[in-house]
């Protein structure tokens, strides 16, 4: 049975994970006042990574900071992370064979 999704997941069909932490090379806790995790749609990996870099400058977060960035899929399946650069990459460890799906 074919499933017809609502034209806004299926227009952006990712959702990426939006998040901050505390430094641990500062000492600072497990969250950061006043930044406040959120999701959002976008429609390919370009737009997640723009996503990403826009709340990483609107919190003015530094790369220990970074707690977010991870894509799904409409099933809820992680496709790729979104890493502080910008640069999208598939899921899983990193390697430095691994090349990155956008950016």
């Amino acid at each position: 049975m074919l499933r017809v999704l609502p034209v806004s997941r299926a227009r952006k069909p990712y959702v990426v994970r939006l998040a901050a932490r505390g430094n641990p090379d500062f000492r600072q806790g497990s969250t950061l006042p006043g930044v406040r995790a959120r999701q959002v749609r976008a429609a390919d990996f370009a737009e997640a990574s723009q996503h990403c870099r826009a709340y990483i400058a609107e919190h003015d977060l530094g790369g220990g900071n970074w707690a977010g960035g991870e894509v799904r899929d409409h099933t809820g399946a992680l496709v790729a992370r979104v890493s502080y650069n910008g640069k999208v990459w598939p899921p899983g460890p990193w390697a430095p064979e691994v090349k990155p799906l956008w950016g």
